[in-house]
């Protein structure tokens, strides 16, 4: 199973590759291996997934390889503010939606 992607390898820092939706498998980064079932299912990105375990957040995107200045995310098809990402506790059946900005003309 595949989670949405950061910037791309090779990309100079700061400058996200295209915006694509499978490229990261599930359990690792920050959240690390745990057994299967131990975190909330949810629904990101359009794809069912497994958290190995419970979060918030801001601790999910980051261990996705997301930088957290660079997206913008909805929760349960409402825009959850940055300033609430630390607190926001990911709940079992949450539907979040996530957004790489990418500048450029």
């Amino acid at each position: 199973m595949t989670l949405p992607a950061g910037p791309r390898d090779g990309e100079p820092p700061g400058r996200p590759g295209p915006v694509s939706h499978r490229s990261r498998p599930i359990g690792t980064g920050e959240l690390g291996e745990q057994p299967h079932g131990s975190g909330p299912t949810i629904h990101l990105n359009g794809e069912r997934r497994q958290l190995p375990r419970p979060c918030t957040v801001l601790e999910m995107l980051v261990a996705l390889g997301f930088d957290p200045r660079l997206v913008a995310l909805e929760l349960n098809g409402e825009i959850l503010h940055r300033q609430r990402w630390a607190r926001q506790a990911i709940l079992d059946g949450d539907v979040m939606e996530v957004v790489t900005i990418v500048g450029g003309g």
